[in-house]
């Protein structure tokens, strides 16, 4: 039998080594062909026009939309900070997941992170959640997730995918009210019983 000839790194991939002063034109071509993209010289009120549209489907299509080039996300309004009091960034097509199997939003196993299904695309997404170590979910309305902390009777308001929060009066805020109205009073924990006046 011959001798085989041991192929070079560069034949080993299957294209012939470049010279090094050829990579750097090779980069700068692409930085060219970056900065020439028509995708920057669209008009500020065509991006902002189309950037309504895909709002008023869905969020994550609209994140989506924003990170296309530095241009479009300058003309479009950021959902973090207006993720409670804009209802147009309310993540209302998705739904937080039940994992089953005995592991609930928060469990260990699910390293901070909770499940979204949109019922419109069939999509899942999974967003991490640090809150969901010391909190339980109430309800889920309009895709935002309605939080009560285990340590106290503290209620939040989360926006999963912004990280927006909104605190809330606490439950037993509510208890002279349901007090008041029923004429019962709910029984509460010792440890709970200090937060009430």
């Amino acid at each position: 039998m011959g001798s085989r000839r041991r192929p070079r790194p560069a034949e080993a991939v299957g294209s012939p080594a470049a010279p090094p002063g050829e990579l750097s034109t090779k980069r700068h071509r692409a930085a060219g062909a970056a900065a020439s993209s028509p995708w920057p010289s669209m008009p500020e009120d065509l991006v902002s026009r189309v950037a309504e549209l895909v709002l008023a489907g869905d969020l994550l299509d609209y994140v989506r939309f924003c990170a296309v080039c530095r241009h479009w996300r300058s003309c479009t309004a950021d959902p973090r900070g207006h993720g409670m009091s804009d209802p147009r960034f309310h993540p209302r097509w998705w739904t937080m997941l039940l994992e089953g199997h005995g592991l609930h939003p928060g469990h260990a196993r699910l390293r901070g992170r909770g499940r979204f299904f949109n019922r419109g695309k069939g999509a899942f997404v999974a967003v991490r959640l640090p809150l969901l170590a010391d909190h339980c979910v109430f309800d889920s309305p309009e895709g935002l997730l309605l939080l009560q902390r285990d340590a106290d009777a503290a209620v939040r308001l989360l926006h999963p995918f912004t990280g927006d929060l909104c605190e809330l009066p606490p439950l037993t805020s509510l208890i002279p009210q349901l007090d008041r109205l029923t004429g019962h009073r709910p029984r509460l924990d010792a440890d709970d019983e200090h937060m009430v006046q």
